[in-house]
């Protein structure tokens, strides 16, 4: 019960994200650097959230993007003539 109540007074904000291979673009290996604020006392406080894009097996990438100054994330097939390394589809 005390766990739920302080989440539920935790105020986060995305504001702004960025994308280093521009969207989903699984042959590149991208990371997304979103700016959030967190508002559980006064004042906030401003951090960063960076998430890459990682292989989640040999032919499946888990790709970061942003939408709306949101970091997103999504699991995509590889093409069956490639694989899964380092982040990207190769």
């Amino acid at each position: 019960m005390i766990i739920f109540l302080v989440l539920s007074n935790l105020f986060l904000h995305a504001f702004n994200c960025e994308d280093t291979d521009k969207g989903q673009v699984i042959n590149v290996p991208g990371v997304t650097i979103s700016s959030v604020k967190i508002c559980d006392a006064n004042p906030c406080v401003v951090s960063q959230i960076i998430e890459r894009d990682v292989c989640i097996d040999n032919n499946k990438v888990l790709e970061y993007y942003c939408i709306d100054d949101e970091s997103k994330s999504k699991a995509i097939d590889c093409p069956k003539s490639s694989s899964c390394k380092l982040g990207s589809c190769q």
